[in-house]
């Protein structure tokens, strides 16, 4: 069985325990405002053009077979619905302006990819982290890959926004190690404002994982994002709810950063880009302090 990728690390300290692979998936059913990955959001392959290292030099225009790039003005413009993501101006841009993002991989492949740092889990408590995007959006995939990798011996977390079919719920604790599980915002119309949907099935599947697994294989993770989620009511929402479902494990604290508006203009959606401010320090302190007096452990990913 295939997935679609958009990239895979190597040596990460951040997604999950120990050292780690991540295999970063594309699709998500969320649109959120300060979206990281603004490359992982559509399913199928796509096409990137950074504008500021085009040359006009034409070499992507001579050899796209579909005639889908066509210069204007000294830079170059896609036809979408010409393009067939074949990759070929890609491949003969040498400014590297145009990037293919996404590539079909095997389950198989996956556990090659991820053997190749085994010592380095040995000797951390490390794995793999599969990473978004939104994973279960391929989750047949997933759960073949997941399965695959922990026949291999190979830890596996799972990154999540928690909008996955209920039904398949059992499915994926039994494929999973380890969910980490964003919790952005409880209010339901704050939810649908800041990334598009609803979120009943999101707190419902929390809610199902929090009494079905022991405390160490379900983290909380809540994006610090300045005037969004880290308001006094954004926060006492998220300790009542984390209170009710009896929830025992660590909360992430995951702080916002400007990094990502690179990537939403190479993928044509910079007017979409929000840019939510520096967030301070002394804030960031005070959600920490806020959930360490609920109770939770907390630690702040850098």
């Amino acid at each position: 069985m295939n997935g679609i990728v958009f990239d895979l690390q190597y040596n990460a300290l951040h997604d999950g325990p120990g050292i780690r692979t991540l295999i970063f998936l594309k699709g998500c059913p969320l649109d959120c405002a300060w979206c990281h990955n603004p490359e992982s959001k559509a399913l199928g392959l796509e096409m990137a053009f950074c504008r500021d290292r085009c040359v006009a030099c034409g070499r992507c225009v001579e050899v796209c077979p579909r005639q889908a790039v066509h210069l204007h003005d000294k830079t170059i413009h896609r036809l979408a619905d010409r393009c067939t993501v074949c990759g070929e101006c890609a491949a003969a841009c040498q400014q590297k302006a145009l990037e293919k993002i996404g590539r079909e991989i095997s389950a198989a492949a996956v556990v090659e990819a991820a053997r190749r740092d085994r010592p380095f889990y040995e000797q951390s408590g490390g794995g793999a982290t599969f990473s978004g995007g939104e994973p279960t959006i391929q989750l047949d995939f997933l759960l073949a890959a997941a399965q695959a990798l922990r026949a291999d011996g190979i830890h596996v977390a799972l990154e999540t926004c928690g909008l996955f079919p209920a039904a398949r719920r059992a499915d994926l604790a039994a494929a999973i190690d380890l969910f980490l599980f964003d919790l952005k915002l409880i209010d339901d119309g704050a939810h649908r404002r800041w990334t598009g949907s609803p979120n009943e099935k999101i707190l419902e599947n929390f809610a199902w994982l929090a009494a079905a697994l022991p405390p160490e294989r379900l983290w909380a993770r809540l994006p610090v994002i300045p005037g969004v989620t880290d308001t006094p009511a954004a926060l006492r929402q998220l300790v009542e709810y984390l209170q009710w479902t009896g929830f025992r494990g660590p909360v992430h604290l995951m702080p916002y950063n400007r990094l990502a508006k690179n990537k939403w203009e190479k993928m044509g959606r910079g007017d979409d880009y929000r840019d939510f401010g520096e967030l301070a320090p002394a804030a960031l302190a005070a959600v920490a302090k806020r959930f360490a007096a609920a109770g939770f452990a907390v630690t702040v990913s850098e």
